[in-house]
């Protein structure tokens, strides 16, 4: 390729030249058209049907449109570019994004992103700056129809939302018939968008259908606000009003008239938000959105900026900063375990996966944005009626402070900005006849090169990585163990640097050895030994990979425990190296008290085994062994205590290991701890009343067998030792009453050991012994 290049291609029709361009740009003004439609996208193949739709979707779009504009550029022999300030706010986000993702504590994650959310990956933000690029230069009409379509699927998607509200599905697929689905994300996230869209909608500049739809579309938000009627919602909505009123008094011959209605919108937002305005049939049914509060998510930001200054943890990498700075603050919750994918809003995300840079590319863009509003008031009659624009832009910049973007959220940013350039810069363009210099032909030879390759070496990886997840979601679904297998296979050959895939692979490979040491040996089958061994190390290896390609991710160290610990009694030495895992997992994420509990519960387990086979082999060895690891589960449950005081789990498997090492009140004292928050739970009314038998407190242990029992009437076992306690305080009636509901139960119709003891009953011979020497049903 060389700088003939050009040259050689106009020559080959320079009769169809004008033609052809118009062409071109027919083509581009459709495509403009097309990806308006973004916000109601969606397909139902992957894991997430919004995020990786959405995604793929902008990245066709976008990078068809820049090929067919650099085509256009050559056909026509001429570069236009509406130069501004905002260019600049772009591009410092985009590299700020770029040298980010370098640094990534997870490249792979900051490229595509993860599952959950893909607005902030790398490929979004190339994709998303060459959008903004596209639709500010490449639209002939300043974005008009854009605008005009924008407007009409925002209603569309509004509209969908608010029929699902009231449980119209009208989508047509079974996954989408729930209240909590719409296209855009979470119910919040359509509340945001409404907010942000309203003053775009309400001050459309359109006539006759597009002005209809367009205003159609902000009342339909406007209700869908005021049905979720969140505080923050209305912040944001408010906010879009008072854009508004201050863009409009910027104005010459300015009327009170031309605000009356951002300020009717304020009055009803605080209004509703006095009133605690609620439709109760509805909003009952609403999912509860759970999300870091701002306090703690500012904790993350501040530790990881302490950590990692300039690049943070890199794009989409928020989890792993939240594990290590955040989770500790949720170890005394229900929500301990809980992992946060997104800050409480896009800018604590945004600085925890940028660091500095992030903050600094934010504040140029920012910069440009008061560059914008500037030019708005030196010279208001040039962007008279685009009022509507700007203060949706303001109210996104605002929203961005307060509640995390998805894809759609991060779209209409984009678009908001290049239709903003449009209204303030719009007349300001600079041209360039490629012919005139030699650096220009050549500069647009290497351009059009470079922007073919970038946009073909996008495309392949994105739909490799599209195709991987929806292998991905099959699988997830698939019943057949071998099926699965062959599916996840095809996943990693797709997308063979994703951490979640190895994860999945290692549990499908503990599943196909756990069917072969199920199914029944067969003498014939030579290769049985030979698939266990193969299953066995596949799984370790695949745990082992997730672990390489994202050390820093605790599921992954977590997941290599697991597969450890599913080998115990197969491989020698297993609980030591999942020990280790689950330890380094605690590192990354120190605020869990999973892992040691999970520590803990191995080691208690191994100690039931060894004493088992000590006593069926006499062993005093075995019975050391057994007390060594109910030293090593005692002290792993304690320090998930002290990591999480109130951890039931926890404290329940605590009282076990004190109850296997003969210490019953110590026991006892566990129990009681976590009973007054589990009293409806009759298993564990049962265990306690067996130990307060055995620590001789048997007033006690009759009330809660009795409480065991009344909770579930057909609990065999808790009727059997009820009995059994009944027959020892002297009441032979009531224990033969206990002896006959046990038989009612159909898995006990004709029992012999409960016919024996109501014989024995009523013959009145006692029972020798204490009640918890009598094996269970």
């Amino acid at each position: 390729m060389n700088i003939n290049f050009l040259q050689s291609l106009r020559e080959k029709m320079p009769a169809r030249s004008n033609s052809q361009s118009h062409v071109y740009d027919s083509i581009l003004q459709w495509l403009i058209v097309i990806s308006a439609f973004l916000p109601v996208f969606f397909l139902p193949w992957t894991t997430n049907v919004l995020e990786y739709n959405k995604q793929l979707f902008l990245i066709l779009l976008t990078g068809v449109a820049l090929i067919v504009w650099l085509l256009q550029a050559v056909i026509s022999n001429r570069i236009t570019l509406r130069l501004n300030p905002i260019d600049y706010g772009v591009l410092a986000m985009l590299g700020a994004t770029l040298i980010a993702t370098v640094g990534s504590a997870s490249r792979m994650t900051s490229l595509f992103g993860a599952g959950t959310n893909l607005s902030s990956s790398l490929i979004s933000i190339i994709v998303l700056s060459l959008f903004y690029f596209i639709l500010l230069n490449a639209s002939n009409d300043n974005g008009k129809r854009f605008s005009r379509f924008l407007g009409l699927v925002l209603g569309i998607s509004f509209l969908i939302g608010l029929l699902q509200f009231f449980t119209i599905y009208i989508l047509g697929i079974d996954f989408t018939h729930s209240r909590a689905f719409n296209t855009i994300g979470s119910i919040n996230s359509l509340g945001i968008l409404a907010a942000i869209s309203l003053p775009f909608l309400f001050k459309s500049q359109e006539r006759g259908f597009w002005k209809i739809s367009h205003r159609v579309a902000a009342m339909i938000g406007l209700v869908l606000i005021a049905i979720i009627n969140w505080w923050l919602i209305w912040v944001v909505a408010i906010a879009g009003m008072l854009a508004m009123i201050c863009l409009a008094s910027a104005q010459k011959n300015f009327k009170i008239s031309k605000v009356l209605l951002p300020i009717v919108v304020i009055v009803l937002g605080v209004f509703l938000l006095i009133i605690k305005f609620n439709v109760e049939s509805v909003k009952s049914q609403f999912p509860v959105e759970i999300a870091p509060s701002f306090s703690l998510s500012n904790k993350v930001m501040n530790s990881t900026l302490k950590d990692d200054f300039f690049t943070g943890y890199g794009p989409e990498n928020f989890s792993l900063a939240f594990d290590k700075y955040g989770a500790d603050r949720l170890a005394t919750t229900t929500l301990s375990s809980a992992k946060f994918f997104d800050a409480t809003s896009e800018f604590f995300t945004l600085v925890v996966s940028g660091g500095i840079l992030a903050l600094l590319g934010l504040a140029v863009l920012i910069w440009s944005l008061v560059r914008g509003a500037y030019r708005y008031i030196d010279s208001p009659g040039e962007s008279a009626g685009k009022e509507g624009i700007l203060a949706s832009l303001a109210t996104i910049i605002f929203a961005l402070f307060l509640y995390p973007f998805s894809m759609t959220h991060m779209f209409v940013l984009y678009a908001f900005l290049a239709l903003s350039a449009t209204t303030l810069w719009g007349k300001e363009e600079k041209t360039w006849q490629l012919e005139e210099k030699p650096a220009l032909s050549l500069a647009s030879t290497v351009g059009f090169v470079g922007g073919l390759v970038l946009v073909l070496v996008g495309v392949y990886f994105s739909v490799s990585v599209y195709i991987a997840n929806a292998y991905y979601a099959t699988t997830l679904k698939e019943g057949n163990t071998g099926l699965a297998a062959q599916k996840i296979s095809s996943v990693i050959n797709w997308d063979s640097r994703t951490d979640t895939y190895y994860r999945g692979a290692s549990q499908v490979a503990l599943r196909l050895l756990s069917d072969e040491l199920n199914k029944k040996a067969d003498p014939k089958d030579t290769g049985r030994n030979d698939r266990i061994q193969r299953y066995l190390s596949s799984s370790v290896n695949l745990a082992k990979r997730a672990v390489e390609l994202n050390p820093k991710e605790a599921v992954n160290w977590d997941n290599l425990g697991d597969v450890y610990q599913s080998l115990f009694g197969l491989v020698e030495g297993v609980d030591g190296e999942a020990e280790k895992a689950y330890i380094h997992a605690s590192e990354l994420r120190p605020g869990d008290p999973e892992y040691f509990n999970k520590i803990g519960t191995m080691y208690l387990r191994k100690a039931d085994v060894l004493r088992q086979l000590a006593l069926q082999q006499n062993s005093s060895s075995l019975v050391r062994q057994a007390d060594e690891s109910l030293v090593k589960s005692e002290a792993s449950f304690k320090k998930a205590i002290e990591k999480s005081p109130n951890y039931g789990m926890a404290i329940y498997n605590l009282g076990v290991v004190y109850e296997r090492e003969g210490k019953v009140r110590e026991s006892i004292q566990q129990l009681e701890k976590i009973a007054p928050f589990n009293a409806n739970q009759p298993s564990l009314m049962f265990e306690l009343g067996l130990l307060y038998y055995r620590n001789g407190e048997k007033d006690k242990a009759l009330g809660t067998l009795e409480r065991a029992v009344s909770l579930a009437p057909d609990y065999a076992n808790a009727l059997w030792y009820l009995g059994l306690l009944y027959e020892e305080r002297g009441d032979t009636q009531a224990a033969i009453t206990q002896m006959q509901k046990i038989l009612k139960i159909e898995v006990n119709k004709g029992n012999k050991t409960v016919l024996n003891k109501i014989d024995q009953l009523r013959s009145g011979s006692k029972a020798q012994g204490k009640i918890t020497d009598q094996k269970p049903l």
